[in-house]
């Protein structure tokens, strides 16, 4: 995916959520690997800008990216869907031991690059530089799912926005959030988004 693409996407996030936007924020985590079998636990402690209180997570996977992504599904999922589609694709370590402040560069920053790839097929790259490798990775991920959260609910909004000038006539609204819809698909498909808007809909009535 084209970088700028993610920019502007986020920024129409911004301008449609508003106070409403969420952002992870990963307070602290532990680990517990076992290396012969292969799997990792992993329960973190994460800042969720839009709850008052942090939410605790749990995730189990053959690494601790894996535990993560999956704990962070698992939490997000049931109300966001399209959530469910992304896949992680890829995963880049680089010790920025250039800017290390001791000579033998043990306290360098990391820098973690990870890809996740949504329904389409297409790869999405999110970045953290801190001086730890295991928190650089960890918020590395919570950006990524925080970024597919925020796609899912400004679709949302735009829908219902769409649908409510649609009944009111309104052309020349209709025309814009549909512009604005056709943009914010390309992130994922929501296509089971807007089955449960139409059965919602439907109960409704």
């Amino acid at each position: 995916m084209n970088p700028q693409h993610q920019i502007d996407a986020m920024a129409q996030m911004r301008e449609v959520l508003h106070a409403d936007l969420m952002a992870l924020e990963v307070v602290r985590s532990q680990c517990a690997e076992d290396f012969a079998g292969g799997t990792c636990r992993l329960e973190a402690t994460v800042k969720v800008s839009t709850l008052d209180a942090p939410i605790e997570v749990v995730g189990d996977g053959v690494g601790v990216v894996d535990a993560f992504f999956g704990a962070l599904q698992a939490r997000f999922a049931p109300e966001h869907p399209s959530i469910s589609s992304l896949r992680f694709t890829s995963f880049a370590v680089r010790g920025l031991l250039e800017e290390s402040g001791d000579g033998a560069g043990a306290n360098a920053h990391a820098k973690v690059t990870i890809g996740i790839t949504n329904s389409y097929g297409t790869e999405f790259e999110f970045t953290q530089v801190t001086p730890s490798v295991g928190r650089s990775t960890l918020q590395a991920v919570a950006d990524a799912v925080s970024y597919f959260v925020n796609s899912e609910r400004a679709y949302v909004t735009m829908y219902r926005a769409l649908e409510h000038y649609r009944s009111e006539g309104r052309a020349d609204l209709v025309a814009k959030y549909t512009r604005r819809l056709a943009e914010m698909v390309r992130n994922t498909s929501y296509s089971e988004v807007i089955e449960r808007m139409a059965a919602e809909s439907s109960e409704r009535a």
